[in-house]
Formats: C-alpha cells, sequence, structure tokens
C-alpha cells in the first residue's frame, strides 16, 4: 500500500485481502507513486522475515542503492545475530546494506526511522506485528513511502 498525495483514509478489504492470500509478494501502488531508494526491510529473523530480506535485496538492487536492515533489540535473537544472518544473505546476492535497531516492535518507532531515513520503500514481512490491521492503519497514514508486505 502506497501513500499519495492526498493522505490515506483506510486500506479497503480487497487490499488486505490480496495481502493476506496472494501466493506471492504483493505492491499496491497509487498511480502517483514510484518505488525509489533507500529500501528499508523489517527483519526478526523468522523464515518470513528471510523471504523478505531477500525481496528487499532484489529491489534494492533494480531500483539503485540503498538498503537499511532493521531490527529490533526484543526480538529473540540478539541484534548481532540478525545482523550477521541478514549480512550473510545480502553477500550471497551482492547487496551491501546499513543497519538500524528500534527498541521494540512497535509502529511509532519503525514510523520515525522510515521518516528519518527518508525510505523509499518499506519492506515488511507478512507475519510481523506492524500488519495488526490499526497499527497498519496508522503506519501507511504516517509514512511518506510504499508500503510492501511479503509472505
Amino acid at each position: 500500500m502506497s501513500r499519495g498525495p492526498r493522505p490515506a483514509q483506510h486500506v479497503g478489504s480487497t487490499a488486505l485481502s490480496m495481502m493476506t492470500r496472494a501466493p506471492r509478494p504483493v505492491l499496491l501502488l497509487e498511480p502517483e507513486i514510484s518505488v525509489r531508494a533507500p529500501s528499508l526491510v523489517f527483519f526478526d529473523g523468522s523464515q518470513t522475515a528471510r523471504e523478505t530480506l531477500l525481496v528487499a535485496a532484489e529491489l534494492s538492487k533494480a531500483c539503485g542503492d540503498g538498503l537499511i536492515v532493521l531490527t529490533a533489540t526484543s526480538a529473540s535473537q540478539t541484534v548481532r545475530q540478525l545482523q550477521k544472518e541478514a549480512d550473510e544473505a545480502l553477500t550471497d546476492r551482492g547487496v551491501d546494506a546499513r543497519y538500524r535497531t528500534i527498541a521494540s516492535v512497535n509502529v511509532q518507532p519503525l514510523i520515525n526511522v522510515a521518516k528519518l531515513e527518508g525510505a523509499g520503500v518499506l519492506i515488511l514481512p507478512r507475519t510481523s506485528r506492524f500488519i495488526e490491521r490499526q497499527d497498519f492503519q496508522n503506519l501507511i497514514a504516517e509514512v511518506r513511502c510504499p508500503v510492501f508486505v511479503v509472505g
């Protein structure tokens, strides 16, 4: 989902259904919106997050330089472990990344990092807590870039 020049009111039921039932990643954009660098991807070490990281790597390569991997200190693995795991996957794909960490898996810190980094696209695993209905509504209303949900 993307937030265009007009404020996002809500995510429609069709869009939510597409995101949760699609057999592959779906990126829904308003006509005025395009994907640009840097890409910001949330990584928590889960299988869905690994798949999301690989999609982010390919998108980052296609759109130019700039991939930022975001981890949370409340994740089950340590931040260093998560960064090492992400680095290994990205090195295999020829992608360099910068890393950012947030203190918890809450939507406001994610919004803050997306704004601070000037994210061109935000890429999230479908299993992420950020996809919970109200949080997701707040997220797309606040960030100034497309949100790509993978998984």
